[in-house]
């Protein structure tokens, strides 16, 4: 009869993703994989694979969270360039106390993302997702007459998904609120109609 697992896999993946997210994959040790999560070797290696294959599974799931979390904000009913400049002040606020990690997405991507074909795809999948919500968004606000309709609602969710990743890593560089707020303001006056 096999052993019932005494822990949750998903509380151990949630401790795994913050280890990693922290630290980074080169950083993370297998045996600080093991004191972040309690588990044994043996346990870890059972319920998750390898170390590459936690860190999949952890970056698989702060990406799933981060685009969920990003399209109910997007499309939360009230005006689309407010949803916009929300999702900025959050990300803005969020950087300001998750104590320099950035995003892990953009982490990464920057760590990894050439050098290994699963995270590059992983991270390429995170950015389109992002990029389409934003799309939209821009869509929705061009209908509301809120964003200037000669804009390409694609390049233009393109630009912003790569604004709202550029102040995950300003943040890192720069935590100042008010070089954030710049970064904010001038990136959100391009939707305005003239």
């Amino acid at each position: 009869m096999p052993r019932t697992k005494e822990f949750d896999p998903d509380a151990v993946l949630d401790r795994a993703m913050c280890q990693f997210w922290e630290e980074g994959y080169e950083r993370t040790s297998v045996q600080d994989l093991v004191e972040a999560t309690g588990l044994s070797r043996s346990s870890l290696y059972e319920t998750f694979g390898n170390k590459h294959e936690l860190y999949l599974a952890a970056l698989d799931r702060y990406r799933d969270r981060e685009t969920k979390q990003l399209v109910e904000r997007l499309e939360d009913g009230s005006s689309p360039l407010s949803c916009i400049r929300s999702v900025f002040e959050d990300a803005r606020s969020a950087c300001a106390g998750d104590d320099g990690r950035g995003c892990f997405v953009v982490n990464a991507t920057v760590e990894r993302a050439r050098c290994d074909e699963d995270i590059g795809r992983r991270t390429a999948a995170s950015l389109q997702g992002m990029e389409n919500a934003f799309a939209m968004a821009v869509r929705r606000g061009q209908t509301a007459d809120e964003v200037d309709a000669s804009l390409d609602p694609v390049a233009a969710g393109r630009f912003l998904a790569n604004a709202y990743r550029g102040i995950h890593v300003t943040s890192q560089l720069r935590p100042d609120r008010a070089v954030l707020d710049d970064v904010i303001d001038a990136t959100l006056s391009v939707l305005t109609p003239s």
